[in-house]
């Protein structure tokens, strides 16, 4: 991690953390299966959240992922920034995330996500946007393939 040793040597880095955006702080699965159940269907009738907690991907679903349809959307979707846009915040998340900079002095050093690069931007205005506080996203590396999620690791 740059952005982290480059605070450490600056000695800036103090009492912080690195928070992981996707099912931390934005309900991305819920969102998607929700889009998914209604573009795709849903055959077992199963809830957002049943189908969540059953799933935790979209691409783990069998109806979808033998669907050629529903595997180019998602596949398109991972690198719309339009589609981040509209990701709902976990309730408590932001306010959760204050405290922690405001009354236990944990600074938010860095946001992970496995989100590609090209989207670093719009990631850092949507976390803006709903009022988490300021600090880098570090992003999956355009060279690095969506499934491999074990990307993100830190080397002395």
């Amino acid at each position: 991690f740059t952005v982290l040793e480059e605070k450490r040597k600056a000695g800036n880095l103090g009492l912080s953390i690195a928070l992981d955006i996707d099912e931390t702080l934005a309900w991305t699965g819920g969102y998607w299966m929700e889009q998914m159940q209604v573009l795709f269907g849903n055959p077992e009738g199963l809830s957002v959240q049943d189908m969540f907690n059953k799933y935790k991907l979209c691409q783990h679903v069998p109806h979808w992922k033998d669907n050629p349809a529903a595997c180019e959307w998602m596949n398109e979707r991972r690198s719309c920034a339009e589609t981040q846009k509209h990701l709902p915040v976990i309730d408590g998340a932001v306010e959760c995330v204050n405290v922690l900079e405001s009354q236990a002095s944990i600074k938010v050093a860095v946001y992970l996500t496995v989100r590609p690069e090209v989207l670093a931007p719009g990631t850092a205005e949507w976390l803006a946007s709903r009022g988490f506080p300021a600090a880098p996203v570090v992003a999956r590396p355009a060279d690095v393939g969506f499934e491999q999620v074990m990307w993100i690791t830190y080397e002395n």
